[in-house]
């Protein structure tokens, strides 16, 4: 008789779990969902459904898993997480600004403070 097998936790709820535990989510007045992240070392502050932040989660998965997330997967989760910044999370007001030709910047200015350094958490 053959052991039972294990079954695997879904990807995207690794992944989902992951950025809440690691990132901090809010939305602008215009209700678009960011994320502040650590990026190359650095925090900043990224549109949720940007290319960046999706490299973010990419990065991080294949870090804890050593496996390369489906896109699928990941489209998952940026939808999810937009969705909780907008409905669940602080109001701030931000605004983009370019200090150079190749380099984009959010300048963000919170709402509510004691909401924003409020963690989101998955059960």
């Amino acid at each position: 008789m053959t052991e039972p097998r294990q079954q695997k936790e879904d990807p995207r709820k690794q992944i989902l779990r992951s950025a809440l535990e690691k990132d901090t989510f809010f939305h602008s007045q215009e209700e678009r969902g960011f994320v502040e992240t650590v990026r190359r070392g650095k925090a900043e502050v990224v549109p949720i459904r940007s290319r960046e932040y999706r490299n973010v989660l990419r990065l991080r998965y294949e870090q804890e898993t050593t496996q390369i997330p489906r896109s699928g997967h990941l489209n998952d989760v940026i939808e999810q997480l937009d969705a909780r910044a907008i409905e669940d999370g602080p109001e701030a007001i931000v605004t983009e600004y370019t200090p150079t030709e190749d380099d984009c910047r959010w300048l963000v200015v919170r709402v509510d403070d004691e909401a924003a350094a409020a963690k989101n958490t998955i059960t």
